[in-house]
């Protein structure tokens, strides 16, 4: 679903740079253009990284190390090891918010599980 951006309590915004404020998901809000997954990547790519044009929001010698490193990491074949798409994952248990231990195990029996990672600073 295409959600407007919105301005959360640390005054930063959710959505899309520089595409009016959309989120990834193409489903168009209120007669907007859907705007496919790979438009929106390509998007963020070159607000991040800069067009040629004009520069990006990433700093060039901090751009240069990204593109090592993800370099790097592919040559390692570290994708092999990965589960494919529909493949299960590797069962686990982790400490929820309340300190208490959850495994995927039992939440997998109670229906789909998601996963989500969230970036250690924003």
């Amino acid at each position: 679903m295409v959600r407007r951006a919105h301005r959360c309590r640390r005054n930063h915004r959710h959505g899309l740079p520089g595409l009016a404020g959309l989120s990834i998901v193409g489903i168009p809000w209120k007669g907007t253009a859907m705007v496919s997954l790979k438009d929106s990547l390509d998007a963020l790519r070159r607000a991040a990284e800069g067009d040629g044009t004009k520069p990006g929001r990433i700093p060039p010698n901090a751009l240069t190390i990204m593109h090592r490193v993800t370099a790097e990491q592919r040559a390692s074949g570290y994708q092999a090891n990965m589960p494919k798409p529909g493949q299960s994952g590797p069962a686990f248990t982790l400490a929820n918010q309340d300190s208490m231990d959850v495994s995927s195990a039992a939440l997998v029996a109670r229906g789909l599980l998601v996963v989500s990672f969230f970036r250690g600073r924003w």
